[in-house]
């Protein structure tokens, strides 16, 4: 095997699906990768300049343009987003509010798609923004249809990131939180990301009825604030079924 090939997979592995949200520096990518870091700087050094990894200021490497394009090129067939935009569409309209889709990369969630209402301020990040899963609707919504142990292989048992004071920052937060949405039908990002952001969401099914995805809502405070969270829960679960549906009865015809 390659050993330089081996690397530059191990490292853009690392960067997509547990790499700090800020981007990790040689030492750490290298000491977690068992890479000496001479070896380590090297490879992220080339994936830079080739438009895969960008670095900041404080000389961190996180996934760069190139490599979301990608994805998002992978992305683009899979059966549930085949079908989900119309469906955010529609979702968009009836609510005024921004709908999205999800997809779960181990612990992380990637915005698939995205459907912006004419008057909303821009919210949530563009199309393939990478986010911890377990601060976003989108991500917890997914993450309630696996087993606990699943869910604990994922995530870890130790203490999470913090981003405002209404985070989730540990399993036992976490895992009442999954047994709300697994009564409810529904996640809330109750200003767990953004302390101005609120979102609702509901897992999508595939024809196995295996957990694929996720859709919901985003909105600003002000804006949500005079809502009727119920029936937008209600509405999102719809969404949610009858994209669920729609893959179901593809698989049949």
């Amino acid at each position: 095997m390659n050993t330089a090939i081996k690397r530059a997979l191990q490292v853009m592995e690392y960067l997509t699906v547990e790499g700090n949200r800020e981007g990790d520096g040689v030492s750490t990518i290298g000491r977690l990768l068992n890479i000496p870091k001479s070896s380590a700087f090297d490879v992220l050094e080339t994936l830079t300049e080739l438009g895969y990894l960008e670095r900041s200021d404080s000389k961190r490497y996180r996934i760069g343009s190139k490599a979301a394009y990608l994805g998002l090129e992978i992305m683009a067939g899979h059966p549930f987003l085949d079908c989900a935009h119309r469906h955010l569409d529609l979702l968009c309209r009836d609510t005024g509010f921004t709908a999205l889709a999800g997809l779960e990369f181990g612990s992380n969630l990637v915005i698939a798609d995205k459907v912006s209402s004419r008057d909303a301020m821009e919210i949530a990040g563009g199309i393939g923004t990478v986010k911890p899963i377990h601060i976003t609707a989108l991500g917890k919504a997914i993450l309630s249809c696996y087993p606990d142990s699943y869910i604990t292989s994922v995530m870890g048992s130790n203490c999470y990131v913090s981003y405002t004071r209404n985070s989730i920052v540990n399993p036992h937060q976490l895992f009442n939180n999954i047994r709300k949405i697994r009564k409810n039908g529904f996640a809330v990002d109750n200003f767990e990301e953004n302390e101005y952001v609120y979102g609702i969401a509901a897992p999508v099914f595939d024809s196995m009825h295996r957990v694929c995805g996720a859709v919901g809502i985003s909105a600003f405070v002000n804006e949500i604030r005079s809502a009727d969270l119920e029936a937008i829960a209600a509405r999102v679960m719809e969404c949610a079924a009858a994209i669920t549906e729609e893959l179901r009865r593809f698989a049949v015809e």
